[in-house]
């Protein structure tokens, strides 16, 4: 009777050099991250807004949402409030990938929802942090700047992802457990940038962005103008941006 296959199979594994029916278990090193930032900017944020009807709105730390300036109902809602966007807290950290020292830029921004959405009531607060990990000799650009000129630049992203409901407190064990550094990460890092005429301020905005399908993301929300998003155009500055003393902004990128 002829053998079935199963005995046939048995017969063909046994056959083959152990190394053919092994798996590589190497593991991937995994990410450790400093316990106290490199630099932190928690203070003396300005946001700047254009309201629709052509004036500034300036924000704590905060870009207002985009309504006519004398419409005061429009800024006093909770959301409004929470703004566009806002920064609770810009902080660099080291960072260390196997052999690899990296960077980490966190941004933690203040949200909230209503319990009950439809009658507005039931406020709930939180703090979201939004976190990339950059290779340092990626952001070489933005440490050759010494210009007042307007700046653009692109960095390439290792990682990048939010941490929602994170304190500052939780961040090193929430993005240690959260972070995957990929070389062929997809996302970038758009940075614009540029001095006031002492350079004793710099106007700033960092948006993450896919390079194929948008999607923005470090930001509350997204900025739409008739339906087209202008995060990552050049408009973007002409609309909104953040503003802080130089040494500042200095602790988290290396401005020159």
């Amino acid at each position: 009777m002829a053998p079935s296959w199963r005995v046939l199979f048995l017969v063909f594994v046994l056959s083959q050099p152990l190394w053919l029916i092994s798996q590589n278990r190497e593991n991937a090193p995994l990410l450790e991250l400093a316990k106290k930032p490199l630099g932190v900017v928690d203070k003396k944020i300005d946001g700047w807004t254009l309201s629709l009807d052509g004036q500034w709105i300036q924000g704590k730390s905060t870009l207002a949402i985009r309504a006519n300036a004398r419409d005061q109902e429009a800024y006093e809602s909770k959301d409004a409030q929470l703004g566009m966007d806002n920064i609770e807290r810009l902080e660099l950290r080291e960072a260390f990938w196997g052999e690899h020292r990296i960077f980490c830029l966190a941004k933690f921004i203040r949200e909230g929802e209503y319990r009950y959405k439809q009658r507005q009531s039931g406020w709930n607060e939180w703090t979201d942090a939004w976190f990339c990990l950059i290779d340092p000799a990626d952001i070489t650009e933005i440490a050759r700047i010494n210009d007042t000129l307007y700046h653009k630049v692109e960095v390439r992203l290792l990682d990048a992802g939010w941490l929602h409901h994170t304190k500052t407190g939780d961040f090193k064990e929430a993005l240690e457990a959260r972070a995957r550094p990929n070389p062929n990460f997809e996302r970038t890092l758009t940075v614009y940038l540029k001095y006031n005429a002492d350079r004793s301020l710099v106007r700033f905005h960092m948006v993450s962005l896919h390079p194929v399908f948008g999607q923005a993301e470090g930001v509350r929300r997204d900025l739409s103008i008739n339906g087209r998003s202008i995060l990552g155009s050049d408009e973007l500055f002409q609309i909104c941006h953040y503003e802080c003393p130089s040494e500042l902004f200095r602790q988290i990128l290396p401005l020159k």
